[in-house]
């Protein structure tokens, strides 16, 4: 079996499994009802990156990796609250 960025699949599947539940946490909250505050969004979001930052140095995953939360986040945001507004 070939590494992958020095890590195997398993535990790639096993880190992907980390941030998907950070992630489906952290987009529970935005889907809540009633709507989250934004103080409450922007500790969930703080925390669920940290958490995230300190399992990616745990593991020695680099700075790439630990974006990932970011960088999803970011994205589904814009997919979903962003574009359709440019309508």
């Amino acid at each position: 079996m070939q590494p992958v960025n020095n890590v195997f699949p398993k535990e790639v599947k096993k880190h992907k499994k980390v941030l998907n539940k950070h992630l489906k946490e952290f987009y529970q909250l935005l889907d809540s009802q009633p709507k989250p505050s934004n103080e409450t969004v922007r500790a969930e979001f703080i925390r669920h990156e940290s958490e995230w930052r300190v399992h990616c140095v745990t593991h020695r995953l680099g700075t790439r990796i630990a974006d990932l939360f970011n960088a999803n986040v970011s994205l589904a945001w814009e997919q979903k609250y962003t574009l359709p507004n440019k309508k």
